[in-house]
């Protein structure tokens, strides 16, 4: 079990016991493990009670969560183990499973069997991820029962289930609005009057978007285009439109590879709004790009310290995808970036990818260990300054707009390209 999926399981437990519906109601958590990993996160004060065993079978108990860590490796059948486990679990109750790939200790465990395990005996699969270490890597899971509110972001506040996982904050919009210093925005022009002029200007064969919520940017493509969101709000009868209701980590695992033109013309990655998400994003989305391919990130600039901030406390929220600048200027020197001024939060084209560089991925770990560390917690000031950023309405935009639809970026003078790039 990772440090940071520790801290975040306390993280969300401890904030449970702050929510009103929850202030008469004792958290129960079934820790189903050969070794207590949880009891130190809490203490006595806290309204959580904590049964660890590695099994469940001499109790007849039901419980909030339930956390599977360490015992599946050691099952001769993993899936009868979770499903015996979630048995356990109350109505509105969420189940953890952590399975791992290594091969002195893997649970042998598939994606496939899982999905099916769900299906066979009323379980929902609400969400997966994986978490790298190397060459290996461990897969989470986190289930519920059929009948419990399917999605996080549709309970409604008043239900206690509601409080048991707090929707993420960027979908709910549940924030209190702060000081007009706090939510000031900036920008030339909205950036979807920009991306209408990408559209007429570059003509795209196929489009994809990271994060189509709405779908106002979506909506500005008319060719063959994809979009990728968990939890849309936005549906259409379009025939050249394909959407997948799925986190873009599990659409590139799945559905990608089978859905996806593999040599696309314009990717707008807008989605969860924290710098490894917009990383993986980019690492998983370049693989489908061409060398004459324009990728776009989303919430580039925060205009204030606190709009930067991981845990949302603003309503204008970028998180810090503003690592991703320093990121690709030190581990892809390669690329050609250009920051465009539009509202609200700027634009950052990246021009010249390549399908075949792994070196982002290669250096994944290292670089979340950096990037999340204590020296990119400040936003720079030429970040929040949108030091170096280029009009939306300069003409070398378009110029380099045509060069792309033409495929001739490689005929493009160099000072041109100095000028625009972001340094």
């Amino acid at each position: 079990m990772t440090q940071t999926i520790l801290d975040n399981f306390s993280k969300t437990l401890s904030t449970c016991l702050t929510n009103e519906c929850l202030t008469n109601r004792p958290i129960t958590v079934a820790e189903v493990s050969r070794h207590t990993y949880l009891e130190s996160y809490f203490s006595v004060e806290n309204k959580i009670s904590i049964h660890q065993s590695p099994t469940l079978n001499n109790t007849t108990e039901k419980f909030d969560f339930i956390v599977i860590f360490d015992v599946l490796e050691r099952s001769t059948n993993p899936y009868q183990l979770i499903i015996d486990t979630a048995k356990h679990l109350k109505s509105d109750g969420y189940c953890l499973v952590r399975s791992t790939d290594r091969a002195e200790n893997s649970t042998n465990m598939t994606w496939a069997g899982i999905k099916a395990t769900c299906q066979e005996n009323d379980l929902f699969l609400t969400t997966k991820w994986s978490e790298g270490k190397g060459n290996d890597s461990e897969q989470y899971y986190i289930l519920r029962n059929i009948n419990s509110d399917l999605r996080w972001d549709n309970t409604l506040i008043s239900e206690s289930s509601n409080f048991l996982f707090t929707p993420a904050s960027h979908i709910t919009d549940n924030i209190e609005k702060g000081s007009p210093e706090v939510e000031k925005t900036s920008g030339a022009v909205h950036y979807l009057d920009f991306f209408r002029t990408i559209h007429h200007t570059l003509t795209p064969r196929n489009y994809l978007e990271i994060g189509i919520r709405f779908g106002k940017s979506f909506e500005i493509a008319t060719c063959r285009k994809t979009g990728v969101d968990p939890s849309p709000e936005y549906s259409t009868t379009d025939a050249n439109a394909n959407i997948f209701p799925l986190a873009s980590d599990d659409f590139f695992e799945n559905h990608a590879n089978y859905e996806l033109p593999h040599h696309l013309d314009f990717i707008f990655i807008d989605g969860m709004h924290l710098f490894e998400y917009a990383l993986r994003d980019y690492i998983n989305t370049e693989r489908f790009s061409h060398e004459n391919s324009l990728i776009i990130f989303d919430d580039i600039f925060p205009s204030h310290n606190t709009q930067a901030l991981r845990d949302r406390s603003s309503q204008v929220w970028t998180g810090d995808v503003w690592k991703i600048i320093p990121c690709l200027q030190k581990y892809r020197p390669d690329l050609i970036l250009i920051a465009v001024d539009t509202s609200p939060t700027g634009l950052l084209m990246v021009i010249n990818p390549s399908s075949h560089n792994n070196s982002l991925a290669h250096s994944y770990n290292n670089i979340i260990k950096d990037y999340l560390g204590s020296e990119y917690q400040t936003v720079p000031k030429s970040i929040l300054a949108r030091e170096n950023i280029i009009s939306p309405s300069d003409p070398d935009l378009v110029t380099l707009l045509e060069a792309l639809k033409e495929k001739r970026l490689d005929t493009l003078s160099s000072e041109l390209l100095e000028r625009l790039s972001l340094y």
